[in-house]
């Protein structure tokens, strides 16, 4: 009862004390446990000193002979108890994973003892995940190693439930949404952006469009776990999906690998891979080390076919990668780590309307750049907490082929007849058009008429602290906030040279950056806020584990929207959106209690059942809008696309599944889960009608 109080008040002293900007951050490590016996007489060995070989985690078993080991990495280690009086025993690759109780009953032996030596064992991968109460699927470095693909997107879209589709823009183009390099991952029959994308514990999506368009290298990967339901309450703002990528750390010996893979021999796709890493002790600082990793991408058709005879033309990309990180054990209650990545895609779309005009098919810039920094302070053998400032930026542009960025450049007004030509084998050119005439270096050839730019940005700090306040209750509480920095430049027709069909905030009408001093209320960067509470509690009963936890988000758009939708104009002069038509936009809290149960039947099966309720922030590109563009529209009239709508409320998942998991033989095993998902409040977009001075179009 005391260790359960001090627990208590720590965890309220921590959530006081930490009112900073926060970030949404995951899980990173695991847990060992298991139950060490006498082999002479089975009976359990209290004081049995267990530790992982390698790091200064450990502890001791108690009376009932139980020990366990919390906050440990993820990782593949080497395990060993000791007892005076009886053989030590090392038990070789034991995997931990995130979030997960790895179990290692252990018997040591008198006998053993008199032939002077270690007993070593190996411990074999397990089939099936007894501590599970959720759907998750678990990939591991020598699997990833293994796969015939790269990217974690193409490995994510392998596993049951999840459906990794790519586009065909020539054909049609799904909810409107933006093409990207990668993969577009479904699970459960969920939209994308229902998906939540994290690297070593950090979110690593764009909340404007909720893409992931970062590229991590194979070769950096050390854990790909994937939940498709049941998430526990530690995830915020996620209806379908959790993957979860936990990157590689250096070791205490010097190590790297170099890999090359092309194309350029036979035939020929001009497909392109180098990648190399470096990981090691940092010399000179004990207790420190590092991991690096690179890798350079280019491909000459970034989709080859086997049905096509040739490459697709105007199809490549050109990409980087980079990613380090450096851990350091300040003492052996103290660690800290930090990490960076990097990732470049530059690349071109292949459309089959510009094939005859290919040099116009539109291109893309994906740029991503993250950092973060995490304190681990082990109070006692039953407590730790982390504190984790981390900052993530992503940026896109998309634009013609030739003038991409030069948004001046698209106008078409600058010579007698001059506009966007039709795109066909015959209307490439205007009639008159001579190529050896008076205007042979203008090319009059039809341009990918739409320029996107955007930039999202988030800052912040997470905290969470875990105590094993009982054998039975590992208890987890966190507090997260984010603040981020939006901005989005959009020229729907910029080969018509003028400012009315520009939406945009945080950028000039000419898509330049604006700095807050040069600001206004109708252009401004938008600064949304969110922050969270959950509290988890892992019940572990003999055989059968229970994961109840309670989470409340609070968002607030942090901007202002009309007061009256039918009448946007009705303060002040009703021709013009002024100032006074707009009123702060109402902020959304959610409460979501989630549980999840997991009970072995046999030593080979496992049934597992979860309920949860779960909601989804609306993709930040369909909360906002340009005023004076809003104002443009209202008054012209006729469909462009949804204006924003920051009083959007995020949509609501109710969820729950039943699963069973059995190994039949020593290599083989199968699930089968069923679940329900009922979803409330989808984002979708409607029409305002009985509108001053005209009808548009919303996100509702």
């Amino acid at each position: 009862m005391k260790s359960k109080t001090i627990s208590i008040l720590l965890i309220f002293a921590l959530s006081v004390m930490i009112i900073l900007p926060m970030s949404v951050f995951a899980g990173t490590s695991g847990k060992l446990s298991g139950t060490i016996v006498s082999e002479e007489t089975g009976e359990p060995l209290p004081g049995v000193a267990v530790s992982i070989v390698g790091t200064v985690l450990g502890g001791l078993t108690n009376e009932d002979g139980e020990y366990f080991i919390l906050n440990v990495p993820v990782g593949t280690y080497v395990v060993k108890a000791s007892l005076i009086g009886y053989a030590p025993v090392e038990i070789a690759n034991v995997r931990v994973s995130v979030d997960l109780t790895t179990y290692n009953d252990i018997t040591l032996s008198k006998k053993a003892l008199e032939l002077g030596k270690t007993i070593r064992v190996t411990s074999q991968r397990p089939l099936i995940i007894k501590d599970k109460t959720a759907t998750i699927k678990i990939i591991e470095t020598e699997d990833i190693e293994n796969m015939p693909t790269r990217g974690y997107q193409d490995i994510v879209g392998y596993q049951a439930g999840v459906v990794a589709f790519r586009d065909n823009p020539n054909i049609r183009q799904r909810g409107g949404r933006e093409a990207t390099n990668t993969p577009e991952i479904n699970i459960r029959g969920g939209r994308p952006s229902e998906v939540a994308y994290f690297v070593d514990g950090f979110s690593q999506q764009d909340p404007l469009s909720g893409l992931a368009t970062v590229n991590i290298s194979s070769n950096s990967l050390a854990e790909l776990e994937i939940t498709t339901g049941g998430f526990n309450a530690e995830y915020g703002w996620v209806a379908s999906g959790v993957i979860n990528a936990t990157t590689k750390e250096g070791g205490q010996k010097y190590s790297g690998s170099i890999e090359a893979v092309t194309d350029n021999i036979g035939e020929q796709y001009d497909y392109n891979i180098y990648s190399g890493n470096v990981s090691g002790p940092v010399p000179g600082i004990d207790g420190a080390t590092f991991f690096l990793s690179g890798e350079r991408r280019w491909q000459g058709d970034r989709q080859p076919s086997a049905i096509l005879d040739e490459p697709l033309p105007q199809n490549w990309l050109g990409g980087w990668s980079g990613h380090g990180k450096l851990s350091y054990r300040v003492n052996d209650n103290m660690n800290v780590k930090v990490g960076a990545m990097y990732s470049k895609d530059n690349w071109s779309q292949y459309l089959h309307t510009y094939r005859f005009n290919i040099e116009h098919t539109p291109r893309y810039l994906d740029l991503n750049q993250s950092g973060y920094v995490k304190w681990t302070h082990t109070l006692s053998p039953k407590t730790f907490y982390t504190l984790a400032a981390s900052y993530f930026q992503t940026e896109r542009m998309r634009g013609d082929g030739v003038y991409f960025t030069s948004v001046d450049a698209y106008q078409r007004g600058n010579w007698p007849g001059a506009g966007n030509p039709a795109q066909d084998a015959t209307g490439l050119f205007w009639s008159w058009d001579d190529m050896d005439g008076v205007t042979p270096d203008i090319d009059e050839g039809h341009i990918w008429d739409d320029y996107l730019r955007r930039k999202s940005s988030y800052i912040g700090i997470d905290a969470d602290i875990s105590s094993q306040v009982t054998n039975q209750h590992l208890l987890k509480f966190g507090f997260d906030f984010q603040r981020h920095t939006l901005r989005m430049f959009r020229s729907l027709f910029p080969a018509n040279a003028d400012t009315i069909n520009v939406d945009n905030y945080g950028y000039d009408v000419h898509g330049n950056e604006l700095d807050s001093g040069d600001e206004t209320w109708q252009n401004e960067a938008k600064h949304p806020v969110t922050w969270a509470l959950y509290l988890q509690d892992k019940f572990e009963w003999q055989d059968m584990v229970i994961n109840a936890g309670l989470r409340y988000d609070y968002f607030n758009t942090n901007t202002k929207w009309v007061k009256d939708t039918q009448a946007p104009f009705a303060e002040g002069d009703p021709t013009i959106m002024e100032l006074a038509d707009l009123t702060d936009s109402e902020a959304e809290t959610r409460l979501s209690p989630r549980i999840g149960v997991g009970f072995p039947v046999s030593d080979r099966t496992v049934l597992h059942f979860s309920y949860g309720k779960f909601f989804q922030r609306p993709e930040l590109n369909r909360l906002y809008v340009n005023y004076r563009y809003y104002e443009n529209k209202v008054k012209a009239g006729g469909y462009y696309y949804s204006f924003g709508n920051p009083n959007l409320e995020p949509e609501k998942i109710t969820a729950f599944e039943f699963g069973v998991s059995h190994q039949l033989n020593d290599n083989t095993a199968f699930e089968v889960t069923g679940y329900y998902k009922d979803a409330a409040g989808l984002t979708q977009a409607t029409t305002v009608t009985n509108v001053v001075p005209k009808s548009y179009s919303i996100f509702l």
